[in-house]
């Protein structure tokens, strides 16, 4: 889709539905008057804060909240330490690292006077000042379940604590008919079992209609484990235990009967398991994910213009030039995935999404190419229609050093790039021919040089940054949470130091991965972030493992426009990209990530005659004119076929003779090229072909002093 009809479709969005695409960066936050988890609370209001968030802490009653903690656990330290296999100092690492602030000790202990909220849940009208709802834990969160039975809670009648229900049913409805994000927590996880979806109805406990997150996944407080098990079984719902966050989307009914858009909150229901700050802080950053990857429904609603840059079809016959090698043999089984494996992905209709892709392709070993691939500017213009690219050449035969920086200049100036398995494979040919830029971009790579062999494995890949829209956007029913790797993750990820969400690959692991020169882990600008690990065991270093799947938020220029780089290593096998494999979800992902905001330079076009003649015995030619979309200041030279260096230009343009041509004494045709460039970023440029013939002066009749 064309990138500035893009924007205006966000204005216009954004217009008729206000904040519900702009984030506001404040969170509405909803605790039960009475009986509130303090650890649930305090440590996701400080995440949230700490991050850059107002939090607008409400509830049912304008006094204090009481709060409480087990009497076992009784701080937040001990709570920490209580934590099978972590510890309190794990949890303050934690904190500072995902939340780029220490942990105050201060808040360790329970505030005796309770908790201060800013006003009453029930003067909320909408969700339009908000980016999420979050309704904290603790025994007096269920009293607010939609479900008829309704009790005083302190100086709270029933009447007000329903009153306060139903509003927190209409915000959570709001929300994600916004595409916002709601999060309920622990015992509070209940509610979004009990929010219903007007104008639904069912039998038993779905008599007060359908819930909203009906044939979804939950977890929830689970001692005892009928506790979550009861309810989920009378509303239809799919109870996970052990899962520390759960995220799931609103029933279809929330589509078709109550009218929200199209893929509105879709993975954007938030469930949490307990009270362990450091399942909290893995929470909150889950949410922070959601709100700061997601991609707004009107970009995932318009076309995804995708470009696959391959090197042709797989051919496992024997003597085959082709550019994946059949590593495993040529049973069918075993035949590797090609680009059209990844364009079959693209192009299916995914149960998990409604993204429509437009995909093209270009094999750089064809000839001609839709562009001239040792030029800069004409690769640079061509990749300027495309959304997002996904890298899948094996070798680095026919890939230029100006193909290299037209993909890494694509990324500087805001586009996707997506590396797939060998796109990270650096065949070294010599300084011109190789991928030295781009395993730059992605941050790791495979040494040909280096090499010692790959193998198929049977491996778990762990998510290592859930909630980030490429693990977990439609990814909810196909993910099932394992314990957290024993040797923990890199610097930046998302870790609840118990389990974590995974699923299963057999795909092929070179044994050689390496961090590239000057790579980093963690969450800022340039720096990778981690997003799968797998458990593979027979490869060299288990640091190897953590490269499985790699982000980076990449500003190249440093000029604040940020593009998106993807690296995952899996690919090689074509029953791993495929539509039914999750995989295959997180390819549609990756390609969906897009900056919607991004700045592309346009390069310039020479607007001025390409053909002029002019009269022997003067220098003057003509003054090269062109226009730039961008409007970048720009400059003129010669940059072709002037081999007697008879002519000279301006930088404002100004074609001259440098000495004034004798009809008699030259050959009175030529040619020389011209180049207008602009001083954008990337540099780009118009280059023009320009024509002088020179005329006899004495041909030319001057008035009738010649007669």
């Amino acid at each position: 889709m064309n990138k500035m009809l893009k924007i205006l479709l966000l204005l216009v969005v954004s217009l008729f539905f206000g904040n519900a695409i702009a984030q506001t960066n404040t969170i509405l936050m909803f605790i039960p008057h009475e009986e509130v988890y303090y650890s649930e609370y305090i440590v996701m209001k400080e995440a949230l804060e700490a991050t850059g968030y107002t939090v607008d802490v409400r509830s049912s009653s304008a006094n204090p909240s009481s709060t409480y903690m087990a009497a076992s656990q009784s701080t937040i330290e001990i709570t920490a330490n209580a934590l099978s296999g972590s510890s309190y100092l794990q949890f303050t690492n934690q904190f500072a690292e995902l939340f780029g602030s220490p942990w105050d000790q201060s808040n360790d202990t329970i505030p005796v006077a309770g908790i201060a909220v800013s006003g009453l849940i029930q003067d909320i009208a909408d969700m339009s000042a908000y980016d999420a709802l979050i309704v904290v834990g603790g025994t007096g969160a269920l009293a607010y379940r939609i479900d008829a039975n309704y009790s005083d809670q302190g100086e709270l009648s029933a009447g007000e604590v329903q009153n306060a229900a139903e509003k927190l049913n209409q915000l959570a409805l709001d929300a994600l008919s916004s595409n916002k994000p709601v999060m309920t927590q622990c015992h509070g996880a209940s509610l979004s079992a009990f929010w219903r979806i007007p104008g639904t109805v069912g039998p038993g406990a779905e008599s007060l209609g359908y819930s909203l997150v009906k044939n979804g996944y939950v977890t929830g407080f689970p001692f005892p484990a009928s506790l979550l098990t009861n309810y989920t079984t009378a509303l239809d719902i799919n109870p996970v235990a052990q899962d520390r966050v759960t995220i799931s989307s609103p029933h279809s009914s929330f589509y078709d009967t109550y009218g929200a858009p199209l893929g509105s909150g879709m993975s954007k229901i938030l469930t949490t398991r307990d009270w362990y700050p450091q399942s909290i802080g893995y929470a909150a950053e889950t949410l922070i994910n959601i709100l700061r990857s997601y991609p707004p429904i009107s970009v995932l609603d318009s076309p995804i213009n995708t470009l696959i840059i391959h090197g042709g079809e797989v051919d496992c016959s024997p003597g085959s030039n082709t550019d994946i090698p059949c590593n495993f043999g040529a049973a069918v089984e075993n035949i590797p995935a090609d680009y059209l494996n990844i364009a079959a992905v693209l192009q299916a209709d995914s149960p998990y999404d409604h993204i429509n892709f437009i995909v093209n392709d270009v094999n750089i070993a064809d000839n001609p190419l839709p562009f001239d691939i040792n030029n800069l500017s004409s690769i640079t213009n061509y990749l300027l229609q495309f959304d997002s690219i996904i890298f899948f050449k094996h070798w680095s035969t026919d890939i230029t050093l100006e193909l290299q920086q037209a993909i890494v200049d694509y990324a500087d100036n805001g586009g996707t790039v997506v590396g797939l398995h060998h796109a990270a494979f650096n065949q070294v040919i010599n300084a011109n021919v190789n991928k030295n830029l781009l395993v730059q971009l992605f941050g790791v790579q495979s040494l040909l040089s280096t090499w010692s062999g790959s193998e198929l494995e049977s491996q778990n890949l762990t998510m290592a940054q859930y909630g980030h829209f490429i693990t977990s956007f439609g990814t909810d029913s196909m993910v099932n949470p394992i314990l957290s790797p024993t040797n923990g993750f890199e610097t930046g990820a998302n870790t609840s130091f118990s389990t974590q969400h995974a699923f299963q690959i057999f795909d092929e692991v070179y044994r050689n991965w390496e961090l590239v020169a000057g790579q980093e882990f963690g969450l800022g600008i340039n720096q990778l972030t981690p997003l799968l690990k797998n458990d593979v065991t027979s490869i060299a270093s288990d640091t190897q493992q953590d490269f499985a799947g790699l982000v980076k938020r990449y500003d190249g220029n440093l000029d604040g426009t940020i593009g998106q780089i993807v690296f995952m290593m899996s690919g090689e096998r074509t029953q791993s990209i495929n539509i039914n494999h999750p995989y295959g979800q997180l390819i549609r992902n990756s390609a969906a990530w897009i900056n919607l905001d991004k700045t592309v330079n346009q390069a310039p076009t020479i607007t001025s005659f390409n053909s002029v003649s002019v009269i022997e015995n003067q220098t003057a030619i003509l003054t090269v004119t062109a226009t730039d979309p961008d409007d970048d200041e720009l400059s003129f030279s010669i940059t072709g076929n002037d081999d007697d260096n008879l002519f000279s230009i301006t930088p404002t343009g100004v074609l001259s003779f440098i000495t004034a041509p004798n009809f008699e004494a030259g050959s009175n045709l030529y040619t020389l090229t011209v180049t207008a460039t602009d001083n954008g970023s990337p540099v780009l440029e118009d280059n023009q072909i320009v024509s002088v013939t020179v005329l006899e002066e004495a041909i030319f009749f001057n008035g009738f002093e010649e007669l």
